[in-house]
């Protein structure tokens, strides 16, 4: 998708990865996932090519973290005390698309991007 679809719904966010614009959707009708509604929607753009997305539920008990994980990402690998899944939907392992969920302090993120920026960005949701 392209920065032109969202930008009068967007509000500039400090940018969380160095040479990506985070911004933040603030049109609470896309800010759903399963027919819940997240509680932040941030948007990852390169230029205006929409990179990657984070989906924010916070106060969140561990029976929902549960849920969405035995529910909807079955098949994670488990990385230390992450989760992440990744889709071999491409033969370059950089440009591979990646997806998974991690629970920290009452908060679940949802996150969906390619592997050059998994590695990055993991960094940052788990600080």
């Amino acid at each position: 998708m392209q920065y032109e679809n969202w930008e009068f719904n967007l509000d500039i966010l400090p940018d969380r990865i160095k040479g990506l614009d985070s911004y933040l959707n603030i049109d609470i009708s896309l800010n759903k996932f399963l027919n819940v509604h997240s509680d932040k929607t941030e948007l990852l753009f390169n230029l205006d090519i929409l990179e990657g997305v984070i989906l924010t539920f916070e106060n969140r008990t561990q029976a929902f973290y549960k849920e969405l994980k035995e529910k909807r990402f079955s098949d994670v690998e488990k990385l230390g005390e992450l989760n992440i899944w990744c889709l071999s939907q491409c033969e370059d392992y950089l440009l591979t698309l990646g997806h998974g969920i991690i629970y920290k302090d009452k908060v679940v993120c949802l996150y969906y991007c390619n592997k050059t920026i998994l590695l990055r960005l993991l960094h940052t949701l788990i600080q």
